[in-house]
């Protein structure tokens, strides 16, 4: 930043980030084109470093309290991406200068990682918005003034051939105002801010002008909110290869194995098994709890030693580092290693079209949603809407790499007159509640809820659905009552000597219908082994009293069985 750009290079004091709450830090040692801080023990360099040198330094960005490295950036695509006190910085370098270096959104951000939508402010009247002391903004209807107006205009990003500070220049840096003055608690102490896209204007009377008006730590509050291992976050990991360092195996591609990690907990796949559990991480190493797993069987060798060798692994302490856009995790006393990858931008997967829903609760067991009238989820730029199966729905969100985060959501009050309708809509407002987080596998969305204990399952809408259809009967002469209950599953019977595995769970009320019963079970290709035995069974029960259940074994869809069958149940 030019001098002439400053109204005095202090005008913000600065609060130094203490090294005891960096986990891990050490001093780094300069290399060419480096600039270490002590304070911290990271360093800047190239485009970030002039970019830092060139417009503030300290005063606007704060140090660096992270290192360089690759991670999904504001746009959903792996950059190189650092983390200062105040602020994010991204590398664009498809951009033309002065663009190459660009600033996260850190205001809104840090307001979303709150749970707080900053488009629930209060906006402002234009017609009450007061000319002469204030500059309103009518993009965001908000307007600065006084003191938070002298600190946006003191402040600016350097474009070139532009003498003093410009207008589009402290907008470059502080992005649009997004809320009126408010009281909020910071450090234990009630303040006067201001939330901008970029930033929080804060009032600090106690101090004398001009450093009454300070900008707040966001950078450090995002980060250190992450979680300990913050640049874990924000990424979905794909595995690479697996096993000894000196001869890795390459891991399979077609069901790709994934790791996710949120604020406590890790989500993720192991190519057979879907697993989550809680974690900690500093910056060198992180503590796995216990994982719970989905039980499918891998059928293939291969698969089943990534599986066992990635339970192996995120069992415990164990280290790892960042490199570029890859996570190492060793395991095996440092022999073997996990490599990941920054996997495909999932936030693109998620607009690309709409979701049906499959499934829903209990991983060991879900239930499969109703198909008469589908339950569906479109996501837009900044809107979902959506249809439970009774109601339509409508509210804003926002997406990380393995977060969605659901404002309230407006539907509409047809009652649901179906008990599994109910329990299917009961899932759907509980899990798009708040933060959850998911996963995109193939062409299967996939959302947890309840502490990734259940979960729903939903297919893109344009990929035909595989199902398993047929219909439910018995052969005595008898009424069931409205109340029946008629539960359809398939079940993998590929071993003997084991209990049959759920893959899912149909259920519907007889509702003064009599058999035949017709249903459907839809089923992700993906997840049938052609070398497993798959069959459909059926139960009636009356207030919870079973009547009749299969006694046959009714196979399907692999080594050339139907996909469409009779099922009679007997009495029992």
């Amino acid at each position: 930043m030019q001098r002439s750009k400053f109204l005095g290079s202090l005008f913000l004091c600065l609060v130094l980030l203490p090294i005891g709450l960096m986990p891990g830090a050490t001093v780094a040692h300069a290399q060419p084109a480096e600039r270490c801080f002590a304070e911290t023990g990271y360093c800047i360099s190239g485009p970030i470093r002039a970019f830092w040198e060139g417009n503030g330094g300290l005063a606007v960005f704060g140090l660096p309290i992270g290192p360089q490295q690759e991670a999904i950036g504001e746009d959903g695509k792996p950059r190189q991406v650092q983390w200062f006190e105040r602020h994010r910085l991204e590398l664009h370098p498809e951009n033309p200068a002065p663009y190459t270096v660009q600033l996260g959104r850190l205001g809104i951000e840090r307001l979303s990682q709150q749970g707080r939508d900053w488009r629930a402010f209060p906006p402002l009247d234009p017609n009450n918005a007061d000319a002469e002391r204030c500059v309103f903004f009518a993009a965001t209807n908000h307007q600065v003034c006084d003191e938070f107006l002298r600190a946006f205009r003191s402040f600016g990003l350097n474009f070139p051939n532009t003498p003093g500070i410009r207008f589009e220049e402290s907008l470059a840096l502080f992005g649009l105002p997004i809320s009126e003055p408010l009281t909020e608690v910071i450090e234990g102490k009630e303040y006067t801010v201001q939330w901008f896209e970029r930033a929080r204007f804060e009032l600090h009377p106690e101090n004398r002008p001009p450093f009454n008006v300070l900008f707040g730590r966001l950078g450090a509050e995002i980060f250190a909110n992450r979680g300990a291992g913050g640049p874990l976050r924000g990424t979905t990991w794909q595995l690479e290869s697996f096993g000894p360092i000196e001869a890795p195996l390459a891991a399979r591609t077609e069901r790709p194995a994934t790791l996710t990690f949120e604020a406590e907990r890790v989500n993720g796949f192991s190519g057979c098994n879907a697993f989550s559990g809680p974690y900690q991480a500093t910056a060198a190493a992180i503590t796995f709890g216990p994982l719970i797993s989905t039980l499918v069987a891998c059928t293939d060798e291969a698969l089943g030693r990534q599986e066992s060798e990635i339970l192996s692994a995120l069992t415990g302490t164990v280290p790892y580092t960042l490199a570029g856009n890859r996570l190492q995790i060793r395991y095996n006393e440092g022999r073997s290693m996990l490599t990941y990858r920054a996997a495909q931008n999932p936030i693109d997967q998620l607009r690309r079209e709409p979701w049906q829903l499959e499934t829903f609760g209990p991983l060991e067991a879900p239930e499969v949603a109703r198909t008469e009238r589908p339950a569906t989820l479109t996501f837009e730029a900044d809107q979902v809407n959506g249809f439970s199966g009774c109601n339509n729905f409508g509210g804003s969100y926002q997406a990380t790499a393995d977060t969605l985060t659901f404002g309230p959501l407006r539907t509409t009050l047809a009652a649901c007159t179906d008990e599994v309708l109910t329990r299917q809509e009961q899932a759907i407002f509980t899990a798009l509640t708040g933060a959850a987080p998911y996963r995109i596998e193939g062409d299967r969305l996939r959302i947890s809820y309840d502490g990734g204990r259940k979960q729903l399952t939903y297919r893109a809408a344009s990929v035909p659905a595989s199902a398993v259809t047929g219909t439910v009967t018995y052969l005595q002469r008898s009424a069931l009552p409205p109340e029946a209950l008629i539960q359809v599953q398939p079940v993998d019977v590929s071993r003997a000597d084991a209990p049959a595995i759920v893959l899912a769970t149909s259920s519907f009320q007889a509702g003064g219908r009599q058999a035949p019963f017709p249903f459907a079970l839809p089923y992700d290709p993906a997840r049938i082994e052609e070398r497993n035995t798959y069959a459909v069974q059926a139960r009636i029960t009356v207030n919870g009293q079973l009547r009749f259940i299969s006694t046959q074994r009714y196979e399907v869809i692999t080594r050339g069985r139907p996909t469409r069958v009779e099922v009679i149940v007997q009495p029992v």
